[in-house]
This record gives C-alpha cells, sequence and structure tokens, in this order.
C-alpha cells in the first residue's frame, strides 16, 4: 500500500484561496473572483465545492450576498455586486470535513463512528480573504472581520511594489494569535513549497517585503484540541489564506 497517496487533500496541504478576476471594479459593476483549491497556491481539481460557503463584506463592515458558481473541475467563480466606491472584500470559507487516521498509516473520510480500530480523528476548517478595490488608487484597513475562526489580514490595504513592505496580522476568535506559523507565495513562484516562512509576534503582526511581482498569498495553519467532539474527532485544524493581488 502506498501511504502517500492514501493522504487526503487536507493532509497534503490543499486549501482554498481567491484570485481577482481584475485588480479594480467600478461602481455599479459585478466583481467576481477565482475561487480556488490545491496546495502552495497551485490548482488541483476534485475539490467538494458542497462545503463552500462564500459572502462578500462592504466598506463599512456589512455583509453581503455572494454567488459561487462552478466553472469546470478546478476552477470556480464567487461574484457580487458593488455600490459605491471602496475597499470590499471577498470571502471564502470551506468546511472540509472531518478524516480519520486508521492503521497503518491509512486515512478515510468521516469521523470516528464510521470508522471502527480508528486511531484518532481530525476536523478541517478554512477561510480566504481577499481585499477588492471598487475606485482607482483605493487604499484603508480591513474592515468586518470574523469574531469567530482564523484569519490573516493586512493592517493597511493600499498598492503595494517591489521592495514595499507590508504588516500582516493574525486573529484568532477577534484577538491577536502570536507565535503562529505564517508562510507566503507568488503565484508566478515554481520551487518547491513555500519560499517564506516567520511567526506573529505578541500583537499577531508579522512584517514581509514583497521580493517578486503579482499575486502573493500569505497563509496560517492553527490547530485547537479544545475544538473536538467527544467519539467523533479530537481536535480541528484552521487554514486562512489572505491574497493581496497585482504587487508591481
Amino acid at each position: 500500500m502506498n501511504v502517500e497517496n492514501d493522504l487526503p487533500d487536507v493532509t497534503r496541504g490543499c486549501s482554498i484561496w481567491l484570485e481577482p478576476e481584475q485588480l479594480h471594479y467600478h461602481p455599479g459593476s459585478v466583481a467576481r473572483a477565482w475561487a480556488l483549491w490545491g496546495p502552495v497556491m497551485r490548482r488541483e481539481c476534485g475539490a467538494d465545492i458542497r462545503g463552500w460557503l462564500g459572502y462578500a463584506v462592504d466598506p463599512s463592515g456589512k455583509i453581503l450576498e455572494a454567488d459561487l458558481v462552478k466553472s469546470g473541475n478546478d476552477l470556480h467563480k464567487l461574484a457580487f455586486f458593488v455600490g459605491n466606491e471602496g475597499l470590499y472584500q471577498l470571502v471564502l470559507e470551506n468546511e472540509a470535513g472531518v478524516y480519520s487516521f486508521m492503521p497503518g498509516g491509512r486515512w478515510e473520510k468521516g469521523p470516528l463512528g464510521q470508522h471502527p480500530g480508528a486511531e484518532g480523528a481530525v476536523r478541517h476548517i478554512q477561510r480566504a480573504r481577499l481585499p477588492v478595490p471598487v475606485g482607482h488608487h483605493i487604499h484603508g484597513q480591513i474592515n468586518g472581520l470574523n469574531s469567530e475562526g482564523l484569519d490573516i489580514f493586512c493592517e493597511e490595504y493600499r498598492d503595494y511594489g517591489l521592495g514595499d513592505s507590508i504588516t500582516l496580522r493574525v486573529n484568532y476568535n477577534g484577538r491577536p494569535l502570536s507565535g503562529a506559523s505564517v508562510a507566503a507565495t507568488c503565484h508566478l513562484y515554481a520551487g518547491e513549497g513555500y519560499p517564506w516562512h516567520n511567526r506573529s509576534g505578541d500583537d499577531g503582526a508579522v512584517v514581509f517585503k514583497f521580493f517578486e511581482k503579482g499575486h502573493w498569498m500569505f497563509t496560517v495553519t492553527h490547530t485547537d484540541s479544545g475544538l473536538m467532539q467527544l467519539g467523533e474527532y479530537s481536535k480541528t485544524i484552521l487554514t486562512s489564506a489572505f491574497v493581496v493581488a497585482g504587487v508591481r
């Protein structure tokens, strides 16, 4: 048995993320983004989008409806109607499921109750966030952050260029998360794994300097053993991704 081939996608590092269809939008239009799935910002087929939920956030932090449309086996879209100018966001959430760890290194989808003899089980929850500027040269803070779950976001959104620094922050349940392992990659990066890693400080912040042009994805993973269900799974692994698009 090839144990590596039996690993579930989430264990291999697959997660959701968003990339913009265009770099800015105009009031009264429909904003669209690609809703993607795969490891290290490389899309794969076969995502189970039945667990995906998308919505938008307007500049004041109000939640707006967004439509998730399947487009092929590995490329989907999240879209919403924009009104006035300002900094909007698209958010995609994924209840990626519970996986049980079986003897011999094999994984099976489903909680412990479905798999007698399982050695353990883990629940996976994912979130992806994308700033959507409506208008030209839009800048500002990310509003309407979730009070529950894991979030990574930038302290200030603006146009970024090669060599610029950005301050990212990691929150868990609405509070700064210190010591979180943050990884970053660019959509043009062809190497193995993430080319950049760091940890958040006591205030949940980490500073990054752009060293390539393109779309950059920042991702963080946090394990919470308190989020468990007796007889079903023993912990929850949360993953959150944030994309800064169009670094020049």
